[in-house]
Order: C-alpha cells, then structure tokens, then sequence
C-alpha cells in the first residue's frame, strides 16, 4: 500500500509542476502579446519606439565626436568629465543628440546627467 500511496503522491506532484510549467508559460505568452500590442499602437501613432535607437553605442559615436575619447573608454559608468566633456561640450553634446532624435531634454535634468548611464536612462525616460 506504501508504494501505490507514493506513486499516488509523485504523480501530484508531476501534475503540479506541469501546471506550474504551463501556467508560466501562458503568463510569458500574454506579456508578450501585450508588449507587441503596445508597439502595434505606437506605430499606428506614428511614434518610433526610441528606446531601441538609443543605445550606449549611438550615444558612444556621440560622446567620441564632442569630447575627443576613445570609444573604449566610454562605458556605462563613465563620468563624462573623464571622457573629456565639460559643462560646455556637455550642452553640445545633449544639443546634437536632441538634433539626431527630434526630442527636446529639459534644463532641468541636464545637473542630474553625469554618466554615460545617465544619458541613456534620461533619453529613455523622455521617450515614454
């Protein structure tokens, strides 16, 4: 009786775990679909999603352009007066990276801006 017990209980166990797996899965299917259905409505809109566009890369091309650095040098957590952009060269650079992606920065958030991070992070927050 002990074994037919146990065999009962594994396979509870099999089944929940199974249910668990699915559950997931369709938990992972409706998000995405919702992400999807988000970028479908943009795209009606008209509005670009430019959070894929502004990319530590693009803002590398940006930084090396005004500041003079080796792109190696521009990391994430990069200060950007390390990378040789002071106040002056920073308003620049937010200028040209305005230009290049028809938004506009506020002036209030360019003090808060001191990393390459920042940047982004500030370019993402104002596309949303």
């Amino acid at each position: 009786m002990k074994g037919s017990s146990k065999d009962s209980a594994d396979v509870n166990n099999d089944e929940l775990a199974t249910a668990t797996t699915v559950g997931d899965r369709r938990r992972e299917g409706d998000r995405r679909k919702e992400r999807d259905r988000r970028t479908e409505k943009r795209r009606h809109r008209g509005i670009s999603d430019r959070r894929h566009a502004m990319s530590i890369e693009k803002i590398t091309k940006f930084i090396v352009k005004t500041g003079g650095c080796n792109p190696e040098d521009v990391e994430p957590e990069a200060e950007l007066e390390a990378l040789g952009i002071d106040s002056l060269k920073a308003i620049t650079l937010l200028f040209d990276i305005e230009e290049a992606y028809d938004i506009e920065i506020p002036n209030e958030i360019i003090p808060s801006i001191i990393t390459v991070k920042d940047i982004q992070d500030k370019l993402a927050d104002l596309s949303q």
